[in-house]
């Protein structure tokens, strides 16, 4: 959503990213195609190089189909980024705030939510803790295998959250003890839990069975037993972190539990 962006160049990185995602084979060139523009023009635009003009703002609210508020909301961004007094930008700063759904708190939940929604984001957190890891977002971007806008977007989310400190030559991820406590919507937990199993499902066909592990069990079951299994898969989870963290870190894995109802759930006579 547009609202949670104050820079237009992260909502159009955001597009690109989701186009991407949707079609592995679209690209930067599709995309500048797409908004009427040359790829090097575009390119200039992402990196901060060239700026829209207000009559291309326009012209690009149209073609993303940017309505109403929304509309306004771009094109301020755009003139924000052109402003040249304090005055002009300090006016424009206060339309853009007038218009956003709860203000800062509200860009804070998109955040987090994408954050943990997201699986790239704790696995970018992983990767730098890896013996040969390297401070670079292309190179993040392929051995995570997403597309570098996607990479970029959330290495910015990950240092707003003040999770990833990137220093010149080192990048460190940082404990922060308030997502913990953040109220977080099911849904984000939900998408989440999604993309592991779906990621799950890609490991049996791209990695070696001596790469993965993936194995189940049916069984019936004494339902009052159900808390205590999820002690012990807890228990199970920070066993297997701490086994798994030792020694000369070179790849991020998922471990991934999943114990759930196979029979119709009894309706209530």
């Amino acid at each position: 959503m547009i609202f949670e962006h104050t820079d237009y160049r992260t909502f159009l990185k955001a597009d690109l990213a989701k186009r991407c995602h949707t079609n592995p084979r679209y690209s930067l060139r599709a995309y500048a195609q797409y908004l009427q523009m040359s790829p090097a023009q575009l390119s200039r635009v992402l990196q901060k190089k060239r700026a829209i003009s207000s009559d291309k703002a326009l012209e690009i609210s149209s073609i993303l189909n940017l309505k109403g508020n929304k509309r306004e909301y771009f094109c301020n961004l755009i003139h924000l980024d052109s402003a040249k007094s304090p005055m002009a930008k300090e006016y424009i700063e206060n339309k853009l705030k007038d218009s956003r759904p709860s203000k800062d708190f509200y860009l804070l939940e998109m955040d987090i939510f994408r954050m943990v929604s997201d699986w790239y984001h704790s696995a970018i957190l992983e990767l730098v803790e890896c013996h040969d890891f390297k401070p670079s977002i292309s190179w993040i971007a392929r051995r995570l295998g997403i597309p570098q806008v996607e990479a970029e977007l959330a290495i910015e989310r990950l240092k707003r959250l003040n999770l990833l400190r990137c220093d010149e030559k080192k990048w460190t991820k940082i404990e922060n003890s308030y997502l913990a406590s953040a109220d977080i919507p099911n849904e984000a937990f939900r998408k989440f839990h999604k993309q592991t199993l779906e990621k799950a499902m890609r490991s049996i066909e791209e990695q070696d069975v001596k790469e993965r592990n993936l194995s189940s069990v049916t069984v019936a079951i004494d339902t009052s037993k159900l808390s205590e299994a999820q002690q012990l898969i807890r228990k199970f989870r920070c066993d297997m972190e701490k086994l798994l963290s030792k020694g000369q870190r070179t790849e991020v894995y998922q471990l991934a539990v999943q114990l759930f109802r196979l029979t119709q759930k009894k309706k209530k006579s």
